[in-house]
């Protein structure tokens, strides 16, 4: 009888533990579960949050530009696709040479809201110069591919874009400057999708747009990370002209997202964001479409199903899955959604489309042509070519009524960007010929260089 009672604890025993491995079983899946439900809803979270931050809000400000002026949408789809035209051409009007690389002013308005003037410190939006001159840096490390820094990318297709970018060091009436005006905005957070306000902050600092490209520094609502204003008409045939408020033409950037010290937050701390709204500025379009499988207009971006907001940190490999193909995602392009750890690329097809922008788009066009404050004179319709004759005498260039400035440099490029020659001009040249294989070519870039100063002029030769 005790046998069988000890059998029967022995079996009671051993229903028993598998009762409760069962039951730990169910309560470890159940823990699994809830601890997958919380994991999502803390990102959902931090998606609102700033960790999680709209990067961008230049779509959202065009489409609300938009509802005020709906032929807006459809100009500039058909600027879009004029200008993916063009960069497509032969005859492209864009010198792809490295030896030019355009210059571009930068006048940074940091609208604070610190009453005391306070420069720097925690949660603080007037953000030291150091901060400022970081991104400065940036911008040039981006957008010159720079190696042995986060610009640097060994991609096939990765470009070097040959802009650079400095703080002007003169204002408009040509008085001395860092680049850097300071202005106490003192209200809530910048609402870029209403109108006036974004015309009332931006008319309390501003430098005409055709001289140099404004950056507006401010605390944006909802923690977005940046908005901008496309270029305005591209002044090329067949193109319809699509008007956009000079007054306001240039980039808002969060001040947490400006720059790679200070008062930089994570996923935005490496001062891509401004390189993303830069490309804007210069005509690109969000690598995604702004749509799902849209289109960007470069023909080597791949096409993306959606924006790659929410990539994580270790910046994996992501696909999409468009018209029937599965595509790896170019999550490291600038003008994605991506962690800004992540980011290091514009594409050769990119840089043309940015570089056909900057010459065409009149406001562009002014800024390069007249830039006073890079260090260097870049004129492209200059009084210097005022007199000068230039024609084809069949395989010689011949010049005429040179007047002499002293000794230069005289370079030649085809309209791809290739140099055809490179010679120096003697000080007291009034005549030159010089040998050239056209090869049918008639369009042609003059480039004429003396110490800190140089001349540009885009000529036609039958």
């Amino acid at each position: 009888m005790k046998l069988g009672i000890n059998n029967l604890y022995k079996k009671l025993d051993i229903s028993i533990n598998n009762f409760m491995k069962m039951t730990i079983k169910k309560y470890l899946f159940i823990e699994n579960e809830i601890y997958k439900l919380i994991s999502f809803l803390l990102i959902c979270v931090f998606w609102g949050s700033n960790i999680y931050a709209q990067r961008c809000g230049t779509h959202q400000h065009f489409i609300s530009l938009q509802s005020k002026n709906p032929k807006l949408y459809e100009s500039i789809i058909k600027y879009q696709t004029k200008l993916n035209q063009i960069t497509s051409r032969k005859e492209i009007d864009v010198i792809q040479a490295e030896e030019l690389i355009y210059k571009i002013p930068i006048v940074v308005h940091i609208m604070h809201n610190n009453r005391f003037g306070n420069i720097g410190g925690k949660e603080n939006s007037n953000i030291t110069d150091e901060q400022i001159f970081s991104q400065i840096e940036v911008l040039n490390e981006d957008f010159r591919r720079k190696p042995n820094t986060k610009g640097f990318n060994n991609n096939p297709v990765g470009a070097d874009v040959m802009i650079e970018f400095c703080l002007a060091n003169q204002t408009p009436d040509g008085k001395p400057s860092n680049g850097i005006n300071r202005v106490y905005y003192g209200e809530a957070p910048y609402d870029f999708l209403n109108i006036n306000e974004e015309i009332r902050m931006k008319s309390m600092s501003y430098w005409p747009s055709n001289q140099y490209l404004n950056i507006w520094v401010i605390n944006i609502k909802d923690g977005t990370l940046g908005i901008t204003q496309y270029p305005n008409e591209s002044g090329l045939e067949g193109i319809d002209v699509f008007n956009t408020d000079e007054k306001t033409d240039g980039a808002v950037v969060h001040y947490t997202a400006f720059g790679r010290i200070g008062e930089v937050e994570r996923f935005s701390e490496y001062g891509h964001s401004t390189t993303h709204e830069i490309g804007h500025w210069l005509g690109l379009i969000h690598i995604w479409g702004d749509e799902f499988c849209g289109t960007d207009y470069v023909s080597d971006t791949p096409t993306q199903s959606q924006s790659s907001i929410g990539l994580s940190e270790r910046c994996p490999s992501t696909f999409s899955n468009c018209n029937g193909r599965t595509t790896q995602d170019m999550n490291n392009n600038y003008m994605d959604y991506s962690p800004d750890i992540c980011m290091n690329i514009f594409t050769i097809e990119q840089k043309k489309r940015m570089r056909t922008a900057l010459v065409n788009s009149p406001r562009r066009a002014n800024l390069i042509k007249n830039n006073k404050s890079c260090n260097q004179n870049v004129a492209v319709e200059n009084n210097f070519f005022k007199n000068l004759e230039w024609r084809f005498n069949q395989d010689e260039l011949l010049i005429n009524n040179f007047e002499a400035f002293g000794e230069m440099n005289l370079e030649i490029y085809n309209i791809m960007g290739v140099r055809l020659a490179s010679v120096g001009l003697p000080h007291d040249a009034s005549s030159f010929s010089l040998p050239i294989n056209r090869n049918d070519n008639k369009y042609f870039v003059i480039k004429l260089e003396k110490s800190n100063q140089r001349w540009i002029k885009k000529v036609i030769l039958d």
